[in-house]
């Protein structure tokens, strides 16, 4: 499963810091894909709980704001734009 979260707040190393904090025993990795930042963990399962994965993947603007730059064509700012038009369809 996939979830997208669009959000103002910006700052990959307090996603860390809060997924450390909510899963204490699972295995961290953090790597570098193309313009994102990912941070894997892997958490084990038990006698009757099954382990599981969890992958977030991270990119913010250059310059955050709630304003869409006309000159900004980075594959982020083309998502918002998507998102945007998606929304004002509605």
């Amino acid at each position: 499963m996939i979830c997208t979260l669009y959000a103002h707040y910006t700052g990959f190393d307090r996603i860390n810091k809060k997924i450390q904090e909510f899963f204490p025993g699972g295995k961290l990795s953090v790597s570098k894909e193309g313009n994102s930042d990912v941070l894997e963990c892997e958490i084990k399962g038990g006698l009757l709980k099954p382990s599981g994965k969890l992958k977030i993947s991270y990119r913010e603007k250059e310059k955050p704001s709630y304003n869409i730059a006309e000159n900004d064509h980075s594959p982020l700012t083309n998502n918002l734009r998507g998102l945007y038009g998606y929304v004002r369809s509605l």
